[in-house]
């Protein structure tokens, strides 16, 4: 009882800081203009999308939410930023695209709103990790605010550890130990049932190749040298997607080469799987009732190492202005909203996607998410955004690498063979786009 008045009273303070933070509400009025925001259906979007009405209520304009899944989001984009359409006023940019939109000039820089009278002197830039800002950041130019940012982490079924007398990996080869030892047949038929180990293989850029950039970045491996000749095929990478593919293979559900993160954490969610990596919002899906039959039963933990250092992942969002809005100004104003502090407080018990330092180190957000809200800034501080370089051909060269680490994982190719073959694609692309002029 203690415990539901003291969180009914924390969401009661947040909403009036929602409703009374944003003082330029008073000194911008946009009665009339009908903002469109292209958004991904995501727990971060149905946040927002609870709280538009205090968005409109304060400024006047009103908010048009389009929302889609991730892939035909990203179509959407591509077709209307490619058309020049005005369309979209805000748009929910994957930092993988920044390089590639900055490239084709369909992006405002928001660096023209910042410090100026428009945008509110308490924004507060410096709050955002800086891996969200960087992420979105291109050429000393800044086309987005982030809204969402993930690391990976290790979630493993700490209840079947404990009966097992197994320890936390330190390493992918004691990763693979615990999960031979956790693949089981549950009803005695002679066949495994319930799978070691879990991991997105799903030939798609940001599945398979996502989860694989930690592998690679663990036993030191890099996708270029300085001269952007493609070296992911060394022999660092090579270890990498051996060690990828034999935890699979050996660990694994039949089907996991289809798999992506839903299938993933449907996996362990439904008590199919002991270990999977994945992004560290997902902790929040393990612990819900209302999704997940492994409530309480999970520990979490930082991605193993490999031969150098650990295996984080990154991956974020930012909220951005195509150039062809008609109405950029009030665009901004919801982009620097949606991003608050205040706003981000609001979604407290909603998940573990923020990317502001204040919200991800506030007592509500501990108090919310013990088991891995310290884990999660963690992993986020071992990330490297740069891992997966910012260019514009960063979507052929993840293609490929996706295709190389697919056909290795289905035994089409060795891991050498598959390699191989997609770096001398990607040295087609990058001699192509005059990288070795």
């Amino acid at each position: 009882m203690k415990k539901t008045i003291r969180q009914s009273f924390i969401l009661g303070m947040l909403f009036i800081l929602v409703c009374s933070v944003f003082v330029f509400a008073s000194d911008v009025n946009f009665e009339g203009v009908e903002l469109t925001v292209q958004m991904q259906d995501h727990s971060a979007t149905r946040a927002i999308q609870k709280l538009l009405p205090d968005f409109e209520k304060m400024t006047g304009a009103k908010v048009n939410l389009v929302i889609l899944p991730f892939s035909a989001m990203k179509e959407k984009q591509l077709i209307e930023l490619a058309s020049r359409n005005a369309t979209y006023d805000v748009i929910m940019l994957d930092y993988r695209d920044v390089a590639g939109y900055g490239e084709a000039r369909w992006m405002i820089d928001l660096g023209q709103y910042l410090g100026g009278p428009l945008a509110d002197p308490n924004m507060n830039l410096e709050d955002f990790l800086p891996t969200g800002v960087q992420s979105l950041s291109w050429r000393e130019k800044l086309y987005g605010l982030p809204f969402y940012i993930e690391s990976t982490m290790l979630m493993y079924r700490k209840d079947l550890y404990d009966e097992k007398g197994l320890t936390v990996p330190e390493t992918w080869d004691d990763l693979y130990a615990n999960g031979k030892q956790l693949n089981l047949d549950t009803d005695g038929d002679g066949t495994v049932d319930f799978y070691g180990c879990t991991l997105r293989g799903l030939r798609a850029i940001g599945y398979n190749d996502y989860i694989f950039n930690g592998f690679l970045k663990s036993f030191g491996g890099e996708y270029f040298n300085a001269q952007w000749k493609p070296t992911f095929n060394s022999e660092a990478g090579v270890k990498a997607l051996e060690t990828y593919v034999t935890i699979l293979k050996d660990c694994g559900p039949p089907a996991v080469a289809t798999f992506g993160y839903e299938e993933v954490m449907q996996e362990m969610m439904q008590n199919k799987t002991a270990q999977v990596i994945d992004a560290t919002m997902l902790g929040t899906w393990l612990e819900d009732p209302e999704m997940s039959q492994v409530v309480g039963k999970n520990g979490y933990a930082m991605a193993p190492k490999g031969s150098v250092q650990r295996g984080s992942s990154f991956f974020g969002m930012g909220l951005g202005i195509p150039v062809f809005s008609k109405n950029p100004d009030a665009a901004f104003k919801f982009i620097e909203w949606a991003t608050s502090e205040a706003v981000q407080m609001s979604f407290v018990n909603e998940g573990a996607f923020m990317t502001r330092a204040s919200v991800l180190n506030a007592p509500e957000f501990k108090e919310r998410w013990p088991l891995f809200a310290g884990l999660i800034v963690e992993s986020l501080a071992d990330a490297k955004i740069t891992y997966t370089p910012i260019l514009p051909e960063w979507r052929e060269v993840a293609d490929f690498v996706s295709i190389a680490v697919s056909t290795a994982l289905i035994g089409e190719k060795s891991p050498q063979e598959a390699l191989d073959i997609a770096a001398a694609e990607v040295d087609k692309v990058m001699k192509k786009a005059g990288y070795y002029n």
